[in-house]
């Protein structure tokens, strides 16, 4: 019970961060631009305002939702070989 728990929830955060990674350089202004790290360095500001910068955060994204989808097929392949061996 346990484990079938940690695969949905481990699934949910691939998803959840893959999707906020893919959004958030790009159509969250808000969120991107008024960042903490800003005050403290602001050197940093021209960094994450970098169009190659923000494109390698939205292929991080993509990596996670990747995984996720990667995760869910590999469970339903242990599905199907443990219902063949039986």
């Amino acid at each position: 019970m346990l484990r079938k728990f940690t695969f949905y929830l481990f699934v949910f955060y691939c998803f959840e961060v893959g999707i906020f990674l893919i959004v958030a350089p790009r159509w969250l202004p808000q969120i991107w631009d008024q960042n903490y790290f800003f005050v403290v360095s602001p050197h940093l500001k021209e960094i994450f305002q970098n169009g190659f910068f923000r494109g390698a955060v939205t292929g991080l994204g993509i990596l996670n939702l990747f995984l996720g989808i990667s995760e869910i097929i590999q469970r339903e392949k242990e599905k199907q070989l443990a219902q063949q061996i039986k």
